[in-house]
């Protein structure tokens, strides 16, 4: 947790998405999509598809290289925490 806000790495399900939706805990929810990746007919992989678009308060679209990518994300969500009390920076 950074200053009482907790970051989950991956979320696969709606029943773990669905904390956001009761109110549970703040939290942003992010979309990672990669296009070029083809479906892995996996309950794992494919259930995450079910969770409604609305649910996430950004979806990001992986069309590049890692580096590239994780410097969209990490900026963006630098932007966003910065507007809670107290300044979060994540690395």
């Amino acid at each position: 947790a950074f200053n009482g806000i907790t970051v989950i790495d991956d979320m696969r399900f709606p029943n773990e998405a669905v904390v956001r939706q009761n109110g549970g805990i703040n939290d942003i929810i992010l979309k990672v999509i990669r296009p070029d990746i083809p479906n892995l007919n996996h309950p794992s992989e494919d259930a995450v598809d079910t969770i409604p678009l609305d649910w996430f308060i950004r979806v990001f679209e992986n069309n590049g290289d890692l580096d590239a990518h994780q410097s969209r994300v990490t900026t963006w969500l630098n932007d966003a925490l910065n507007t809670l009390e107290g300044r979060v920076t994540l690395n």
